[in-house]
């Protein structure tokens, strides 16, 4: 059975999102790529995406890789991004493109089935309402949060949505040159 990661970018005060619902970015580094950025988009994964976090992504990763004045590595994480499958959870989108489909069934049966079918790991890796979402279903079995060194006041928090209390357990943390920690969780058996 494959394992549903989360991957976010989290600022200090808990925030995936500006009030105006972009996506938080961190600052890019080699060692970035090599202790988040690859990890995620490993060989052999799926990624899973909410529509919004789709849309933003599906024109921006190939054009990352053919621009260049993009270094070779990062035109090379592009070129990954935009070759590794992706399902996209949606109930408006009819059709995706991006090496991507469209789930339009309910979450966790789209979850559960892919946690079936699907021989590598499943990364989920944009949208605070799909990250939410998965969180309240208690459907995620690793948290990778690259907790940024950044205080944003106000925005959309990971954890907006009621859930059931659960333990997670500390598995890795890494500091990044750039101020970032990555904090790895595995859910801990209820």
């Amino acid at each position: 059975m494959s394992r549903l990661i989360l991957s976010m970018f989290l600022t200090l005060d808990g925030f995936v999102e500006s009030p105006a619902g972009a996506l938080i970015r961190p600052d890019w580094s080699d060692d970035l790529e090599q202790h988040w950025s690859a990890p995620n988009i490993a060989p052999g994964s799926l990624l899973l995406y909410g529509r919004r976090a789709f849309e933003q992504n599906a024109p921006l990763w190939p054009a990352m890789e053919k621009d260049e004045k993009n270094s070779a590595g990062f035109r090379a994480l592009a070129r990954r991004m935009n070759e590794l499958p992706k399902v996209v959870i949606s109930s408006t989108l009819k059709s995706a493109g991006w090496n991507a489909r469209v789930a339009g069934a309910p979450l966790a049966d789209t979850v559960r089935d892919l946690k079936q079918s699907f021989p590598g790991d499943i990364n989920a890796v944009g949208g605070v309402t799909l990250a939410a979402t998965l969180l309240a279903a208690d459907l995620v079995d690793e948290y990778r949060l690259l907790l940024m060194p950044q205080l944003f006041g106000a925005g959309h928090s990971l954890f907006k949505q009621a859930h059931a209390p659960f333990t997670l357990s500390l598995q890795d943390v890494h500091r990044m040159d750039t101020g970032a920690v990555r904090l790895t969780y595995l859910r801990a058996a209820p």
